[in-house]
Parts: C-alpha cells; structure tokens; sequence
C-alpha cells in the first residue's frame, strides 16, 4: 500500500471529520474577515467624524468665560508662520416661526472668512454679513428651516468680567438677534464643528464675528 491509497482510504473513511473540519475553517475564516472589514470600516467612520468636526485644526486655544482680541489671532499668525482663524463661541436659543418652534442650548459660533478655511468651506463663510446665519443641517431639520428663512437667536452674552465676580452687574444675560438664513452647512460643509469631544453632531448657528 503506498501513500496516496492510504490518503485515499483515511479521507474516505474519516470523511465526517474532514468535512467538519473544513467547514469549521471556513466559518472561523469568514468571521475573522468579517470583523477586519467592520473594524476598518469603524475606524474609517470615527476618522471621518474627526475630520467633520475638527476640519483641519491641529491646536484650539480655549479662554472659557474670558474673551480675547481678534487680532491676537493675526499676531500668532506672524508669530508661527501659519493660518490662525479666531472665533466665538457662545450658547443659546433659536426660535423659528414666530416660536412656533424653538430650539435650546444651541451652539453660535461667530466667524469670519478664515473658519471655511480649515474645514475646505471658504466660500461658504465668505462675506458673511452682520444680519445673516448660516445653520447646520442637524439645526435646519430640527426647526424645518430652509435658506432664506428668519430665524431669531437669543444669544448669551459674553461679558468682559466673569459672572462669577463679586463686581459683575446681575442683568439680563442674553440678548435676542434676528438673521436671515444665508445657507444650511452640510457635515462636509463644517457643520459638524465642534470643540467638544463628542460624536453626536451639534446644532449650531454660525454668524459673522461682526454681528
């Protein structure tokens, strides 16, 4: 009996085992790549969310309840020899429909040309006017807005002395602003804009730093 008589004979005997065998490999096989495809399509979708949310900021300098000069940001620009872009960042209300529809602890976000910069949506952003606002799309669906809407945003004022100081005045704390909808900003638009480690999308008013 030579060797492949009793390969033959062993695989036709043990047939039931073999074929548990193979298709045990195939089952673990088919799994692990599955699992390589999901984790690559995970990582894929967190880096994506990154790239939404923070666009292309390598630094965020944040001053909290404290405000600093726009131009600091061009005297770091000189300073580093690279784009600086400075914003404002606030919470607030935004009402629609003659508050019909309102909307809490939204996140304004006052800009200027160089914000699109950073999220490859410079045009966008652009010539952003004082009576204007640019909403996200999480924003836009939740109070049914379209471009060219009014929307009224009462804003929390940023003060130059802590509310917490001893000397602050105890006064109203917001102020309300009427803008005209100048466009809904997409996710790839920078819409997702976000400082805050957090996945969820914002809903977020952008209005010129003007305003």
């Amino acid at each position: 009996m030579n060797f492949w008589t009793l390969l033959q004979r062993s695989l036709t005997f043990y047939r039931k085992t073999h074929l548990w065998v193979i298709l045990g490999t195939m089952i673990s096989t088919a799994i692990l790549v599955g699992a390589l495809v999901i984790g690559d399509s995970v990582r894929f979708s967190l880096r994506q969310i990154v790239l939404d949310r923070l666009g292309k900021t390598e630094f965020a300098l944040n001053s909290g309840d404290r405000l600093f000069r726009t131009q600091m940001a061009d005297d770091i620009s000189k300073m580093l020899g690279t784009s600086v872009t400075p914003l404002l960042q606030t919470r607030g209300i935004a009402i629609a429909e003659g508050g019909q529809r309102r909307l809490n602890n939204i996140q304004i976000i006052g800009v200027d040309a160089r914000f699109g910069e950073i999220g490859n949506a410079k045009d966008l952003y652009d010539g952003l006017s004082p009576d204007e606002a640019i909403v996200n799309r999480q924003l836009a669906s939740r109070l049914q807005l379209k471009k060219g809407d009014e929307l009224l945003v009462r804003i929390e004022k940023l003060d130059i002395m802590p509310k917490d100081a001893p000397l602050a005045l105890d006064m109203d704390s917001t102020i309300a602003q009427r803008f005209k909808i100048k466009a809904i900003a997409s996710d790839s638009e920078f819409g997702r804009f976000n400082l805050n480690a957090d996945q969820a999308a914002p809903n977020t008013v952008f209005v010129s730093l003007s305003s």
